[in-house]
């Protein structure tokens, strides 16, 4: 079988050669038909010095662009890909030599799958000081409802290991530009996504097969920052997707609730420790309370942005 052309995709933005070791394992990659699209948001020039020893690579595109936001930057790279599947990494990862050829091949094998995530893994870090945020080990498994969605731990995807197909990406309405990194909806890209392919009847895949090394350490007042954003923008995710008609998101949304806070507070109690989850709730509840207040493409199920 032929193989599909598969376009990478990397935003960055004053991460200056972070990106170095992302674009390096990419390029070794042993897949005979991809291209690998740097979109540069950065309002420096270092990126641009760090990238510049990779352009005589054929395969490399960079675009340097004045937009802001990692969905703004994913869209504009899906819009001038060539490939029909569109692979998704952080500028702060490194990938193994298959990771190309076993994402393309999971999209390869059923049409009905929308996107897929591979499990993303920490680099060596020093866990006295902070954490690097990851998928944990996923299972292999193929979610086709929101059931399924809710009990396969598909809560933890993350959009540095991601692989999606353009046709299908489209036809949901692409990137909702209003979430993501220095959106105004932090953080929650990941579930969006596959949340409105869920509801639209097409599939997601988890995978064990490849994954990604995440070199993104976070120190620990970081991660509760980057905690309270992320339920931020699951609220409004869910809110937004119930406004356009999925009232099944109801049940969904109070099984996050339960997951990421109702639960960890019992289990606190029990312990006799402080629960640390009161920011969460809140960031859970001005989410919501915010997707039902801004304004929405209803028939892309996306935000508008300002």
């Amino acid at each position: 079988m032929q193989a599909d052309f598969v376009s990478v995709v990397i935003c960055t933005r004053n991460r200056g050669d972070e990106i170095v070791l992302a674009l390096k394992t990419l390029l070794v990659n042993e897949y005979p038909a991809f291209e690998v699209i740097v979109v540069d948001q950065s309002s420096d020039d270092r990126t641009a010095q760090a990238v510049a020893p990779f352009r005589n690579d054929a395969r490399l595109r960079y675009l340097s662009t004045s937009s802001r936001g990692s969905n703004t930057g994913r869209q504009l790279a899906c819009d001038i890909a060539r490939g029909e599947f569109i692979l998704i990494t952080d500028d702060d990862c490194e990938v193994p030599r298959d990771w190309i050829a076993t994402m393309a091949g999971q999209l390869q094998a059923d049409v009905a799958l929308a996107c897929v995530f591979c499990e993303v893994v920490a680099a060596p870090f020093d866990a006295s000081k902070g954490f690097v945020p990851v998928t944990g080990a996923l299972v292999e498994t193929t979610i086709c409802d929101l059931y399924a969605w809710c009990t396969s731990g598909a809560g933890r995807v993350m959009a540095a290991g991601l692989g999606l197909r353009r046709s299908l990406l489209q036809e949901i309405g692409g990137f909702d530009v209003v979430m993501g990194a220095s959106e105004r909806f932090r953080s929650t890209a990941d579930a969006d996504l596959p949340l409105r392919a869920l509801v639209h009847g097409y599939r997601v895949q988890l995978t064990q097969r490849t994954r990604v090394v995440h070199h993104g350490f976070r120190s620990y007042e970081q991660g509760r920052k980057l905690m309270r954003g992320y339920l931020m923008g699951l609220g409004a995710v869910y809110a937004k997707l119930i406004r356009c008609g999925h009232w099944q998101l109801l049940l969904v949304a109070g099984f996050e609730l339960w997951r990421t806070v109702i639960g960890p507070l019992i289990s606190n109690l029990i312990r006799l420790r402080r629960p640390p989850v009161l920011g969460r709730a809140l960031g859970f509840s001005r989410g919501f309370a915010l997707g039902l207040q801004t304004p929405i493409d209803h028939a892309r199920e996306v935000f508008l942005p300002n």
